[in-house]
């Protein structure tokens, strides 16, 4: 059963005001008087100890034990109703009540047979005519058992219909928690695809790029190369004969050497160097324009004065942060925006990853952020994550950069993404 506390609060008023009416209708009908209060003091206990289980079961989730309860309730009922059975409004509410929790609670066939019994005991009762501590006994007219069953069955319609509204409610969502998950996993594969589909277009752009160095390197770098050499060998048997080499000739060999040693320019830039593509920060730049395009999450990409290229190690490392990162504020914060931004100092490089999610008291490490202190530990960094609820989640990381790394790094452009 699933239901809201607001409708458990309700339902567990209306259970105590019954079991409450009950106690008020045996003391106003002059009960309390009439029984000897060896009984009525018991009775009245049995009551709020039947009340006080009825709230208790409807905040205990553990299917056993309601049915352990349930049976207790059930056979306090069933003592209780012995000395008053000739009083049948004295116990009919009782019975009602444990009807209506039992389809409420437990199986439909298991309730209907509850019932069952709730209505044989009650006529058995009405048909034994019992006499205790010399009270008269009155019979019991049809309208009154009419009256009663009429009761019984209103409250089992009633019990069924709300356990089936509960059933319904506890599948709808589970529904929806399927369904969220299941959107969670296909932007987790877009956002795969996407990188998969960018790097595929990265590799074959080097590919073709490739080919186009080799296609120039093997014929017009080959042709201008010889043509060179003939220069080169005709100047030099001029010069071997003491004769004066032609200015077209001269001319010729210069325009040839600025030519080859303009294809080789170009050959470089065609072939890709070991920093170029989709590492370091220029990595991060591509993840951010992927996630944003999977997960419809705003992203906006500072890296502030940092060296374009700070070292292989530590680009990997603010990478894997970032992506962290990013993963949590859509599968965690539920965020619709992302601040990442970068800030150097004079020993190292702070980044920081912030979402306007709905945050968290506190913070459960789980494998991604576990792994990322490993490596920041690792380079002598430091790890800052940061949440509070309403907050959204705060990611800090510093790394230290060598003198190496200084030297060889390139200053960044400034810019935003």
């Amino acid at each position: 059963m699933m239901l809201g506390i607001k409708d458990k609060v309700i339902l567990c008023m209306i259970l105590i005001f019954v079991h409450l009416g009950i106690l008020a209708v045996y003391r106003m009908e002059g009960k309390w008087t009439d029984y000897p209060l060896s009984w009525s003091y018991p009775y009245t206990i049995i009551v709020l100890l039947m009340m006080c289980l009825s709230a208790y079961m409807l905040f205990n989730r553990r299917h056993h034990a309601r049915l352990w309860l349930f049976s207790f309730r059930m056979l306090m009922a069933a003592v209780l109703c012995v000395p008053s059975s000739s009083d049948m409004l004295s116990f009919a509410f009782i019975f009602a009540i444990m009807i209506f929790e039992g389809f409420l609670y437990l199986p439909s066939m298991l309730a209907l047979i509850i019932s069952g019994l709730c209505t044989g005991y009650t006529i058995l009762l009405v048909n034994l005519n019992v006499s205790l501590w010399f009270m008269p006994v009155e019979p019991v007219d049809v309208k009154s058992l009419t009256a009663t069953l009429t009761l019984y069955v209103l409250c089992g319609v009633s019990g069924y219909y709300l356990a089936r509204e509960a059933r319904l409610r506890a599948k709808e969502l589970k529904t929806l928690k399927e369904l969220r998950d299941s959107n969670e996993s296909l932007a987790q594969i877009n956002i795969s695809l996407q990188n998969v589909a960018a790097e595929e277009k990265v590799k074959t752009l080097t590919m073709e790029r490739n080919r186009i160095a080799r296609e120039i390197h093997d014929t017009v770098a080959y042709t201008l190369t010889n043509l060179l050499s003939l220069l080169e060998a005709y100047k030099e048997r001029l010069q071997a004969d003491s004769r004066e080499v032609p200015e077209n000739i001269m001319q010729a060999r210069s325009l040839v050497r600025e030519g080859l040693g303009d294809i080789r320019q170009v050959l470089r830039g065609l072939r890709p160097g070991v920093r170029e593509g989709y590492n370091g920060l220029g990595g991060i730049k591509h993840l951010v324009e992927v996630f944003t395009k999977a997960s419809g999450i705003k992203v906006y990409l500072s890296y502030g004065d940092v060296l374009q290229f700070p070292g292989k190690s530590i680009e990997d490392v603010f990478y894997r942060v970032v992506q962290e990162g990013l993963t949590n504020a859509f599968r965690h914060g539920r965020a619709t925006e992302v601040f990442v931004s970068f800030q150097s100092d004079r020993t190292g490089i702070r980044l920081t990853v912030r979402d306007n999610g709905h945050g968290a008291e506190t913070i459960n490490e789980g494998y991604g952020l576990i792994g990322i202190g490993e490596r920041v530990k690792a380079m002598n960094g430091t790890v800052d994550p940061f949440s509070k609820p309403g907050l959204g989640f705060t990611l800090r990381v510093w790394l230290p950069m060598g003198e190496e790394e200084k030297e060889n790094g390139t200053a960044a452009v400034s810019h935003s993404g």
